[in-house]
């Protein structure tokens, strides 16, 4: 799964890779990363874009595609997500990916990743 980022990937299709069913799946991935697959899945994805911006000069609708997001639209709200900034300001301001923090930010303030990334929920 790691290296086919471009797949689209669902928990169906990780459960059926993983030959186990649905529910099982979601909740040993619960339980071993603290994260529903859905928020971590979208995480690793930005993870991989900014990688890819830093060794690449990709626009977005191709950063989009190589990196799992279905539009370039969905790929810049999840950056803003995750990273805080635009793949255009990251472009233009970041050059070494690994001092980038990656979770949510706010108006300069850093809240926990789980309870930004799921409100309603917790991050469970």
């Amino acid at each position: 799964m790691l290296s086919q980022p471009s797949t689209k990937w669902s928990i169906r299709r990780a459960s059926e890779v993983a030959g186990v069913s649905e529910a099982y799946f979601s909740s040993f991935f619960a339980a071993a990363t603290g994260l529903r697959f859905s928020h971590w899945l979208a995480a690793w994805r930005v993870i991989h874009a900014a990688r890819a911006l830093e060794e690449h000069d990709l626009g977005n609708i191709e950063l989009a595609e190589i990196s799992g997001f279905g539009s370039s639209r969905t790929l810049e709200r999840q950056f803003k997500r995750f990273l805080g900034v635009s793949p255009g300001t990251m472009r233009a301001q970041f050059k070494d990916v690994s001092r980038i923090k990656i979770g949510p930010q706010t108006g300069g303030r850093e809240t926990r990743f789980r309870e930004r990334a799921c409100p309603e929920c917790g991050g469970r």
